[in-house]
């Protein structure tokens, strides 16, 4: 499956100031494509394997008079789109950023990311930084939709996260063991992970003994592999 991925930037202030680049809101969700074809409507992940919808996610799809297939993230119970790959069976990811987003508007019954152009895209920035969110995305919007990780589209994170591999747990002392990560404690509200789980953690730094310092957990990721994990570079 064609999925679009980000590479990763720590110069914000470039991508701000040029207009060639939009910027978007960045989800914390899971990784996610809904189509639409006819009155049947499928999810999957970005490994490409089935992922069931809500009844009321598939009744908002069934809104639309159009067939679609749009990319976006799983989140607080929620499809978010970002992008749009085909339109009534016909493939758009030839199209420039800003024709796709402008055309998933239109074709759309789900919420759509927040998108800035210009000037607004410092005062976007802002927004999300108050509300203690993850970053934003820039991506060209001359650019098409292209498969893989590129140049074309990248993630400014506010602070440091990575995707773990849970190795064991104690729950009794509520502790999840991440490999040679070490252990972390969190205040779960919910269920647990599963050892073999691939867990997003975010925290302040890396220690120099290679431990993560002031870790929070973020959530289970089904979107990703363990071969995702190991092609990581943490620090």
């Amino acid at each position: 499956m064609k999925v679009a991925l980000l590479s990763e930037t720590s110069n914000a202030k470039a991508f701000l100031e040029d207009d060639a680049w939009c910027a978007q809101e960045k989800l914390n969700g899971e990784r996610m494509l809904v189509e639409k074809a006819g009155a049947v409507v499928t999810a999957h992940n970005r490994q490409g394997e089935p992922r069931t919808l809500p009844a009321t996610v598939e009744a908002v799809a069934l809104t639309s008079e159009l067939d679609f297939l749009l990319d976006g993230e799983w989140i607080a119970g929620q499809f978010v789109a970002f992008d749009v790959i085909s339109i009534n069976g016909a493939d758009v990811t030839a199209l420039p950023q800003s024709a796709r987003f402008a055309a998933m508007a239109e074709v759309s019954p789900f919420r759509l990311v927040r998108q800035a152009l210009g000037e607004d895209k410092a005062a976007l920035m802002a927004s999300v930084r108050a509300e203690k969110g993850e970053g934003l995305v820039f991506k060209l919007r001359d650019a098409a939709y292209l498969d893989g990780r590129t140049e074309v589209g990248v993630k400014f994170k506010f602070w440091k996260s990575a995707s773990f591999l849970v190795t064991d747990l104690d729950i009794a002392k509520g502790t999840v063991g991440l490999g040679c990560f070490g252990r972390c404690s969190f205040p779960f509200a919910g269920a647990w992970p599963k050892v073999g789980d691939i867990v997003e953690i975010r925290y302040l730094l890396m220690t120099k003994n290679g431990k993560l310092s002031q870790p929070a957990f973020l959530g289970v990721r089904s979107d990703l592999t363990a071969a995702d994990v190991a092609a990581q570079v943490i620090a």
